[in-house]
C-alpha cells in the first residue's frame, strides 16, 4: 500500500508556480504569484522506493492544492518526514514564475524570474550576527534587467560549463549569462 503524499502548508497568498530541489534533495525552493520565493528544508526520514521525479510531482500537486497542513512536530520523531520553511524572499515586483538551483559545486545559489522582467540570483551566506552554523540569509548577488518582457524561465547549466544561467522571456528571446568569478557574482 502506498503512503499518502506529504502535504505541505505553503502559506502563500497566491498559487505556487514552480518547485526546484537542490542537488541533495534535502531542500527545495518554491515560487509564487504572491511575489515570493521560499526555501524549505526536509526534516525526518526520506521516502524510499520512489523516484525523485515522482516524489517531486507528488509534492507539487500537494503544494498546489493549498488545503494541506504541516504534520505535528511529534511526527518527525517517529520517522515521518516533513518540510519546514526556513526562508521567505520577497525581491520581485510581480508574480515569480520559476526558481532554479545551481549545481552545488558553486555553493548554495538560486535564481528566480518574474513578470517584472527581472531575474535575480541569490546566494546563501552566513548571517552577519550569526551565532551558529544554521543562521543564514539569502543575499541578492545579481539582478538581471536586460529583458524587455516577462521572464518566464530560468535554468542553470551543467557544472562542466561553469556557472551559466539561461533566461527565456515571452518575447521569444533566450539570453545566456556566465559568471566570470563565482564568488563575485556581481
Amino acid at each position: 500500500m502506498q503512503k499518502p503524499p506529504l502535504l505541505v502548508d505553503h502559506g502563500n497568498l497566491d498559487r505556487i508556480n514552480d518547485i526546484s530541489f537542490d542537488g541533495t534533495g534535502k531542500r527545495m525552493a518554491t515560487c509564487s504569484s504572491d511575489m515570493t520565493v521560499k526555501i524549505w528544508k526536509k526534516i525526518g526520514a526520506s521516502k524510499k522506493g520512489i523516484s525523485s521525479s515522482a516524489a517531486e510531482e507528488d509534492l507539487m500537486s500537494s503544494v498546489r492544492s493549498g488545503s494541506s497542513s504541516f504534520p505535528d512536530d511529534n511526527e518527525s520523531d517517529s520517522g515521518q518526514r516533513r518540510w519546514v520553511n526556513t526562508h521567505k524572499i520577497q525581491a520581485h515586483n510581480g508574480p515569480v514564475w520559476k526558481v532554479a538551483w545551481a549545481d552545488p559545486h558553486f555553493g548554495q545559489i538560486i535564481a528566480s524570474c518574474s513578470f517584472d522582467r527581472k531575474a535575480i540570483v541569490f546566494e546563501e551566506t552566513a548571517a552577519a550576527d550569526s551565532t551558529s552554523d544554521s543562521d543564514t540569509v539569502w543575499t541578492q548577488r545579481k539582478i538581471i534587467v536586460d529583458c524587455q518582457a516577462s521572464v518566464i524561465d530560468a535554468k542553470f547549466g551543467p557544472q562542466q560549463e561553469g556557472l551559466i544561467l539561461a533566461l527565456a522571456s515571452v518575447d521569444g528571446l533566450v539570453q545566456v549569462y556566465q559568471a566570470c568569478l563565482v564568488p563575485f557574482l556581481s
